[in-house]
């Protein structure tokens, strides 16, 4: 099935879903009845995102849609592949997901520890790790019961969140003390802006660097669907699990003596951009060191 026309048609009429403003063309997909050929399409997506914002986006309305698992073995497959841009792209979806088992896995692959394939693992654990904390500055808010000691957990909670707050973010129900309610409406606003900043900086980059030409990125895409072959998945969802067992996923965080979460390797290398030309090179497979 060729599903790339569909992908390059603009909707008249954009359609914005909820605080994360959701684009309702690119959730309908993923809230969809199963199928194989809703499948192909689903997989169509992430493969041919262009930029962290697209591939976000895709992974967050999958996780809307109580499809995270479906999306995770996605990357599974993209990285079975060993194309260098396969790769990748299944690290940062496994880095935009909510706190999961299977993330850690991949970012685990001994093939990363060179290379672009460092510094996109870098760049998708960053992400990762910054939902993780976030969700924890949360966790302390909503036990807190001082609308100063409330406050101070949501100032470290909104700088390390993104739009996947929509997950996990539902203070009429987990807070401790309802009184603080109107401070969690400030948070939830602070929030949304939040998500549009870290919207616009992902959209200016790909598997956390800078991209080529959108011209030169067109054509790796087209030579790695001709060269990559993947199978299908069989549909999951996440219906039948509550919030509370996916809050269970994230790791317990020790105390303020250490530098970092448990599970989370203390002092996390930064990665560099590297150039438009060795950036093809990369996602095109040629010249890469894994």
């Amino acid at each position: 099935m060729t599903s790339v026309p569909v992908f390059d048609v603009t909707p008249d009429v954009n359609l914005n879903i909820g605080p994360a403003e959701l684009p309702f063309n690119r959730l309908a997909l993923w809230t969809a009845e199963d199928g194989v050929r809703i499948q192909k399409l689903r997989m169509r997506r992430p493969q041919s995102a262009t930029n962290d914002a697209d591939l976000f986006i895709e992974v967050l309305c999958a996780a809307q849609g109580k499809k995270t698992i479906e999306v995770l073995a996605y990357a599974r497959q993209f990285m079975t592949t060993g194309h260098p841009g396969q790769m990748a792209r299944a690290l940062m979806i496994a880095g935009f997901c909510d706190a999961n088992e299977t993330s850690s896995q991949l970012f685990n692959d001994p093939r990363l520890d060179l290379g672009f394939l460092a510094q996109a693992k870098a760049a998708a654990q960053a992400a990762y790790d910054r939902n993780i904390w976030a969700r924890h500055g949360y966790t302390l808010a909503c036990a807190a019961t001082d609308p100063a000691e409330y406050w101070r957990y949501c100032a470290l909670m909104i700088r390390a969140a993104d739009g996947r707050f929509v997950l996990w973010f539902d203070p009429e129900h987990d807070l401790t003390d309802k009184t603080l309610l109107p401070f969690a409406y400030f948070a939830h606003d602070s929030l949304k802006d939040r998500s549009k900043d870290k919207s616009k900086d992902r959209g200016e980059k790909l598997f956390g660097a800078r991209p080529p030409s959108k011209e030169t990125l067109s054509e790796v895409i087209k030579i790695t669907d001709r060269t990559v072959q993947l199978g299908s998945v069989q549909p999951h969802n996440l219906s039948g699990r509550s919030r509370s067992s996916v809050n269970r996923l994230t790791p317990s965080i020790p105390q303020r003596k250490e530098s970092s979460p448990a599970g989370i390797t203390p002092g996390a290398q930064r990665h560099t951009e590297p150039g438009s030309r060795d950036f093809a090179d990369f996602v095109t497979g040629s010249g890469a060191k894994s």
